[in-house]
C-alpha cells in the first residue's frame, strides 16, 4: 500500500509538462483538421486528449502547492508526452505531400483509406496510453484526500456501537450499518445516486449519451468479481487454518472515485476505503476485530450498491457477507457469529426484497428470526436481548410488506409491533398479543412467557428506542393502510414520538424524514366532509409543518425530496380550498408545478437526460390532474413520466421496467375518462407482452399486480366499449384467465378497474349475442364455492362488492331471455347474501344502495312475472321502512337522496303495472326535484333524473292529459341528447342508444293521440326497422319489436294502408309462433306484455281506432 503522505510528496511539477502536452495536442488537433472527412476520429481523438489534460490542469490548479513538490509522476508525464510526439510524427508520415489539385486530394483519400488499419492501430495504442496515465495521476492527486477521510470514517465507525440506531446523525455520512437496520424494508437512507448531477468522466470517447453514472455503475461491477475472490480465498484459507495474504488493486477504485464531480461523496468515499481496508483485514487469522472489519466493509459495499440500483450486486454482496459467517460459525461457533449470521440474513433479506425478490426475502428474514429466537432466550446481555428482539421485529415486518395475503401481512405487522412494545418494557405480551391470530409458533410463545425485564436499568428506554419504536409503528400504519382508521392510529402515534426527538435533536435529517411521513400520513386520504372545526384547524397545522420539514430536507438535497414535497403540497392546496382559502391552494398548486425544473435532469453534452425522479414527478402531477379531474393534463403527465422510464430502461431495465408498466397502467385508466378507448387497446396489450417477456409475474410484488391487473381491467373496459367483434371476445377471454390465474396465485385484493372484469365480460358476451355463453359464465360464479375458488375467499369488502355486481347482473340475463322466474330467483339470492353480509350494518351509504336497488328490480321482475299486486305491497313497505312516504322531502337530505331516488323507481313502475297513473305521476313529480339535485354534484346520476321524465310523459299520457306528456317527453328527449352528447335525434340513433327507440315510440302514440296519424306513422316506421335488426340476435328485443307490430298494423290501416296493415300482422303472428316455440318462457314474457299495454289508458285511442276499422285481419290483435 502507498503511503498516502509519501505519495503526495512523489508527484512532479507539473507547471510546464502540462503546458508542453497541451500545445502537442494543440499541434496534433490542427494537423489533423486539414482531412476532417478521413481523419475525423484522429480529430476526434485529439480534442478528447485536450479535454482530459484541460481537466488534469485544472486539479493542478486546485492542488498547487501539494503538487508541486512530488515527483512520482514525472516519468508517467514525460513517456506521456514523448508518445503523444511520436504519435504526431507517425501519423505525419502517413499523409503525403497535398496541393489543392482535385487529383491531389484524391490521392490523399486513396491513400489515408489504404493505411487505415495501421492509423487505427496506432489510435488505440494513444487512446491506452492517455488513460494509464490519467488514472495514475487522479490517485496521486487524490490519495491525501482520501486517505484523511478514511481516517475519519474508521475513527467514527470504531467508536460507534455496530447496528445502532443514531438518530442524532446530522447527515448521511453517519454509521452505515445503522443506517441500513434502521431502514429495514427499504436498503438505505443515503442519498440516491442520481446522474443528473454527474459531468462527463474522463473516457470522454465514449457515447455522450452514455450518462456518467452508469460509467460508475458498470466500473464498480467490475471490481466485485476481485472483492469475490478475495473473500473466497480467504474463506478457503480459514477453513484450512493457513495464515495468507492477499491484495486488491487500489488504483481503478481510486481512480472511479476521485472524478471532480460526484453525485454522491458517501459512495465514493465507502468504496475506496473498501480498497485500502481488504488489504489489512483478511490477511492474518481471523480474529473477533479483523472479521468485525470485513462485516462493514461488505456492508458498506451492498448499501452502495444498493443507492446505486444495482440490485443484483448488492445481493451478490450481501450473500457473500451471508457466506462470510457461515463459514466461521463453521469453524469458530459462538453466539457472536451466530448474531453476526442472522444479522447478515435480515440484510440479504432487505437486498433480496428491494431486487423484488419477495419470496426468497421472506425465507431468509424467517431463518434470520429462527437463529434470533434462542439467542434472545438465552442471553445474559440485556442491550442483547433487546437488540436481538429488534431484529426479529424487524424481520418480521419485512415478511408483512412483501405478504401477498392481506390477513397475514396485517398478523405478522401487529406481532412486529408488539414485540417491538415488550422488548422495551411498553406492554405485556401476555395480555396483548392473541394466540389465536398470532403468527408465531407454540415455542416462541414458551420463549416469551419467560422473559421479562425486572430492574429499571433493564426498563430504561433512549431515545434510539424511541425512534424505532416511531419507525416500526408507521410501517405497521402502511401495512394497514386499506384500514384508514387504524393506519392514522399507527400515524398519530409515530408523530408523537417523533415531535418529541425533533425537540431534542432539532437538526436530524432521520427524526425529520420520518416526521414527514407520519405527517403525510395523517394529511393524505382523509374525509375532510367529515371533520370538525377543530380537526380542521390541526390538518392545516399538520399539512404545514409537512410542507416545511420537507422544503428543509429538498434543499439539501432536492432529488430525493421532489416527489414528497409535490405530495405535501398537494395535501396543503386540498385543505386550503376545503377551507375556503381558494387563493392559497392556488398558491400551493402553482408551487406544485414549479417543481418540474427542481426535479428534471440538466442537459448532459448537451443533450437531454431521462431523469427517474423527474419521472417519478410526473407520475405524482398525473394522480393530481386526475384527483382534481383534469384528465387531459393527467394523461400528458402520464406520458411524460413513461417517455422518461422508456429512455431509463436501457440503463435499468428489472428496476425502471416495473415503473414504466406501472405508468402504463395509470395512463390507461387515464384514457377511460376520456375514452380514448382506441389508445388503450393499442398501448394495454405492449404493456401485458412487456410483462410477459420478462416474467415479472413471478415477483409478486403486491404494488406491480395492482398495475397490471389495472391494465387488464382497462382493456377490457375498452372491449366492451368497442368490441362487438369475435376477436374482441377472444381478447376477453384471454384477460378473465389472466385475472383468475393473478387471484389465484397472489389473492391480493381486487379493486378499481379489475374488479369490474367479470362484470365486464359477461357485458361484452351480451353485446356479441353470446347470451348463452354469458349465462353459463355467471351460473358458475354465482355459487359461492365456485367464486371463491377462483379469487379467493370473501374477506374483503372490495371482494364482496365484485361478487355483488355479478349477482346483480344475472337477472337481466335470464330477463333478456325472457326467463323472469328464473331472473326473480337470481334476484332473491342475491338480496338474500347481501342481507348476510351486511347483517346488523346501518348507516353505510354503499350497503342501503345496493339494497335498495335489488328491491327495486325485484319490484319490476315481480310486475314482469304478472304479480304486480304483490310487487306493490313490497314497493309500499319500501317506501314506508325509508321514512318517505306522504310528503317524503322532508326525509331527504344529501346522503340519502340516491337512495330514495332508487326506492321510488321501483314504485312508480308498480304503480304503472297497477293502472294506478295518477298516483304515479304524482310520486314521479315529488321525485323529480331529489333527481335534479343528485344531477348537480353527481351528473352520472343524470339518468334517474331522465327516468322520471320519462315516467310523468307515460303517467300523463295514460291519464289522457296529452299536452302535459308532450311537455315532459321534450324535456326527457333533451336530456338524452345531453346525456350522449349529440345535437339531433338522428345523431342519437347513430350512437344505437335504445333510447331513441323508446322516445320515438311514445312521441308517435302521443302523435296518433292528437289525430296526426301520417307523422306518427313516418316515426314508428323508423322504429320499426331497428328492433327487427336488433331482434334477430337479441331475444330481449324481440317483446318490444311485437309491441310495436301490432301498434303500426293497426296504423296502417286507420290510414287505409290495408296491405301493409295486413303484412304486419303476418310478420307479428309468424314473430309470436316462433317465439312460441324456441322459447316459452320469453313467449309467456311476450303475452303478458301486450296485455299488459291494451289494459293501459295511453292504449285507448289505438283502441278506438281499431274499433273503427272495416278490415278483419285486426281481430286477432
Amino acid at each position: 500500500m502507498i503511503d498516502p503522505l509519501s505519495g503526495a510528496l512523489a508527484v512532479i511539477a507539473l507547471a510546464t509538462a502540462l503546458k508542453d502536452i497541451i500545445e502537442t495536442a494543440q499541434v496534433i488537433r490542427d494537423s489533423f483538421s486539414k482531412y476532417p472527412h478521413n481523419f475525423r476520429n484522429a480529430r476526434r481523438l485529439a480534442e478528447e486528449v485536450l479535454k482530459i489534460l484541460r481537466g488534469m490542469e485544472e486539479i493542478y490548479q486546485e492542488n498547487r502547492d501539494v503538487l508541486d513538490k512530488a515527483k512520482a509522476l514525472k516519468k508517467a508525464v514525460g513517456d506521456l508526452q514523448v508518445e503523444m510526439k511520436s504519435a504526431h510524427e507517425q501519423c505525419i508520415r502517413l499523409i503525403p505531400p497535398t496541393s489543392e489539385r482535385k487529383r491531389d486530394r484524391f490521392k490523399v483519400a486513396f491513400y489515408a483509406f489504404w493505411r487505415r488499419k495501421k492509423i487505427e492501430d496506432l489510435l488505440s495504442d494513444l487512446r491506452e496510453n492517455v488513460d494509464r496515465c490519467s488514472q495514475q495521476f487522479h490517485l496521486l492527486s487524490s490519495i491525501r484526500t482520501e486517505a484523511l477521510v478514511f481516517e475519519i470514517r474508521n475513527a467514527v465507525v470504531q467508536s460507534s456501537s455496530y447496528g445502532a440506531v443514531d438518530v442524532r446523525g446530522q447527515n448521511s455520512s453517519s454509521n452505515s450499518s445503522a443506517t441500513l437496520y434502521s431502514g429495514l424494508g427499504s436498503a438505505t437512507n443515503a442519498h440516491l445516486f442520481s446522474f443528473t448531477q454527474t459531468t462527463p468522466m474522463p473516457m470522454t470517447w465514449m457515447t455522450d449519451t452514455i450518462p456518467a453514472h452508469d460509467l460508475s455503475r458498470a466500473y464498480l461491477r467490475r471490481e466485485l468479481g476481485r472483492v469475490k475472490s478475495t473473500l473466497q480465498s480467504a474463506l478457503i484459507r480459514w477453513s484450512r487454518r493457513q495464515p495468507f495474504n492477499t491484495t486488491i488493486n487500489g488504483i481503478s477504485v481510486s481512480w472511479f472515485l476521485a472524478q471532480p464531480s460526484v453525485s454522491s461523496t458517501v459512495v465514493h468515499q465507502d468504496a475506496v476505503v473498501l480498497a485500502f481496508r481488504f488489504q489489512s483485514v483478511l490477511q492474518d487469522e481471523p480474529n473477533d476485530s479483523c472479521l468485525q472489519h470485513a462485516d462493514r466493509i461488505l456492508n458498506e459495499l451492498c448499501i452502495n450498491l444498493m443507492s446505486l440500483r444495482m440490485a443484483e450486486d448488492g445481493v451478490a454482496v450481501a450473500t457473500l457477507k451471508v457466506d462470510l459467517w457461515k463459514a466461521v460459525c463453521a469453524q469458530y461457533p459462538s453466539s457472536s457469529a451466530s448474531r453476526q449470521l442472522a444479522r447478515s440474513l435480515t440484510h440479504l433479506s432487505v437486498a433480496l426484497s428491494d431486487s423484488g425478490n419477495h419470496k426468497e426475502a421472506r425465507s431468509k428474514s424467517e431463518e434470520a428470526i429462527n437463529i434470533f429466537w434462542p439467542l434472545a432466550a438465552h442471553g445474559t446481555a440485556v442491550h442483547e436481548k433487546r437488540t436481538d428482539m429488534e431484529f426479529i421485529s424487524g424481520n418480521m415486518m419485512l415478511q408483512a410488506a412483501s405478504e401477498t395475503l392481506p390477513g397475514r401481512a396485517r398478523h405478522l405487522a401487529i406481532d412486529a409491533m408488539r414485540i417491538l412494545e415488550f422488548a422495551f418494557g411498553f406492554q405485556d405480551l401476555k395480555r396483548d398479543l392473541d394466540p389465536e391470530t398470532s403468527t408465531m409458533s407454540p415455542s416462541i410463545w414458551a420463549i416469551l412467557t419467560g422473559f421479562q425485564f425486572s430492574s429499571p436499568e433493564e426498563r430504561a428506554i433512549t431515545d434510539d428506542h424511541w425512534f424505532s419504536y416511531a419507525s416500526t409503528a408507521l410501517q405497521t400504519g402502511h401495512i394497514f393502510r386499506h384500514s384508514p382508521d387504524v393506519s392514522l392510529s399507527f400515524a398519530r402515534s409515530a408523530r408523537h414520538v417523533l415531535n418529541y426527538l425533533l425537540t431534542r435533536y432539532p437538526l436530524s435529517n432521520k427524526v425529520q424524514d420520518e416526521l414527514t411521513t407520519a405527517l403525510g400520513r395523517l394529511t393524505n386520504n382523509v374525509e375532510l366532509d367529515t371533520m370538525g372545526s377543530e380537526a380542521l384547524a390541526e390538518h392545516l397545522e399538520f399539512s404545514k409543518q409537512n410542507v416545511d420539514i420537507i422544503r428543509r430536507l429538498a434543499a439539501i438535497n432536492p432529488q430525493q425530496y421532489v416527489s414528497r414535497l409535490a405530495n405535501a403540497l398537494w395535501s396543503r392546496s386540498s385543505i386550503l380550498a376545503f377551507t375556503g382559502k381558494s387563493a392559497e391552494a392556488k398558491d400551493a398548486f402553482r408551487d406544485i408545478l414549479s417543481l418540474r425544473e427542481l426535479a428534471a435532469a440538466p442537459p448532459h453534452a448537451d443533450l437531454r437526460i431521462p431523469s427517474e425522479t423527474e419521472a417519478d414527478y410526473y407520475i405524482r402531477l398525473a394522480v393530481f390532474h386526475h384527483l382534481s379531474r383534469r384528465f387531459p393534463d393527467a394523461i400528458l403527465a402520464a406520458q411524460n413520466a413513461i417517455s422518461q422510464y422508456s429512455a431509463l430502461e436501457f440503463m435499468e431495465p428489472a428496476r425502471s421496467r416495473v415503473k414504466h408498466i406501472n405508468a402504463l397502467g395509470l395512463l390507461c385508466n387515464y384514457w377511460t375518462f376520456t375514452q380514448q378507448y382506441e389508445a388503450i387497446l393499442v398501448e394495454a396489450p405492449k404493456a401485458i407482452a412487456m410483462i410477459d417477456n420478462a416474467s415479472l409475474l413471478d415477483s409478486n410484488s403486491p404494488e406491480f399486480i395492482e398495475s397490471y391487473r389495472m391494465i387488464l381491467g382497462t382493456l377490457m373496459e375498452a372491449l366492451e366499449a368497442t368490441g362487438d367483434s369475435p376477436r374482441a371476445v377472444v381478447h376477453a377471454e384471454e384477460i378473465v384467465t389472466r385475472i383468475q390465474k393473478s387471484a389465484q396465485s397472489t389473492r391480493a385484493i381486487y379493486e378499481g378497474k379489475s374488479s369490474q372484469i367479470p362484470l365486464r365480460y359477461v357485458r361484452l358476451l351480451q353485446k356479441n349475442k353470446l347470451v348463452a355463453k354469458a349465462i353459463e359464465y355467471v351460473s358458475h360464479i354465482r355459487v359461492r364455492e365456485n367464486w371463491e375458488a377462483i379469487f379467493g375467499t370473501i374477506d374483503e369488502v372490495v371482494k364482496v362488492v365484485t361478487y355483488i355486481q355479478c349477482l346483480m347482473e344475472i337477472p337481466s340475463l335470464y330477463k333478456g331471455q325472457g326467463d323472469s322466474e328464473e331472473a326473480l330467483k337470481c334476484n332473491e339470492e342475491a338480496r338474500k347474501f347481501v342481507s348476510v353480509v351486511f347483517d346488523g350494518v346501518t348507516g353505510n351509504a354503499f350497503v342501503d344502495l345496493v339494497s335498495q336497488t335489488l328491491d327495486s328490480e325485484y319490484v319490476i321482475l315481480l310486475c314482469s312475472t304478472d304479480r304486480y299486486t304483490e310487487a306493490l305491497e313490497y314497493s309500499q313497505k319500501a317506501v314506508r321502512a325509508a321514512g318517505i312516504d306522504g310528503d317524503f322531502q322532508t326525509a331527504v337530505d344529501t346522503t340519502n337522496s340516491t337512495n330514495i331516488s332508487t326506492i321510488l323507481q321501483g314504485h312508480i313502475v308498480a304503480q304503472l303495472y297497477n293502472l294506478m297513473p295518477e298516483e304515479a305521476a304524482a310520486t314521479a313529480r315529488k321525485a323529480l326535484p331529489i333527481c335534479r339535485e343528485i344531477s348537480l354534484s353527481d351528473p352520472t346520476m343524470r339518468t334517474h333524473e331522465y327516468f322520471n321524465l320519462l315516467s310523468l310523459c307515460i303517467c300523463y299520457h295514460d291519464i289522457g292529459n296529452i299536452p302535459e306528456a308532450f311537455k315532459y317527453l321534450e324535456e326527457a328527449e333533451k336530456l338524452a341528447l345531453e346525456l350522449q352528447s349529440v345535437g339531433s335525434m338522428e345523431k342519437l340513433r347513430a350512437t344505437g342508444d335504445t333510447a331513441y327507440e323508446t322516445l320515438v315510440t311514445k312521441r308517435s302514440r302521443l302523435l296518433f293521440a292528437q289525430g296526426d296519424y301520417e307523422a306518427a306513422v313516418s316515426l314508428i316506421e323508423k322504429v320499426q326497422t331497428i328492433q327487427r335488426e336488433r331482434s334477430k340476435n337479441d331475444n330481449s328485443a324481440v317483446p318490444e319489436f311485437a309491441n310495436t307490430l301490432v301498434y303500426l298494423s293497426i296504423l296502417y290501416c286507420t290510414l287505409g294502408r290495408h296491405q301493409d296493415g295486413h303484412a304486419a300482422a303476418i310478420e307479428l303472428e309468424k314473430l309470436k309462433q316462433d317465439i312460441k316455440t324456441n322459447s316459452p318462457p320469453l313467449y309467456r314474457m311476450l303475452t303478458f306484455g301486450m296485455n299488459f299495454l291494451m289494459k293501459r289508458g295511453a292504449w285507448k285511442p289505438v283502441d278506438e281506432a281499431k274499433r273503427k276499422l272495416a278490415c278483419t285481419h285486426q281481430d286477432g290483435h
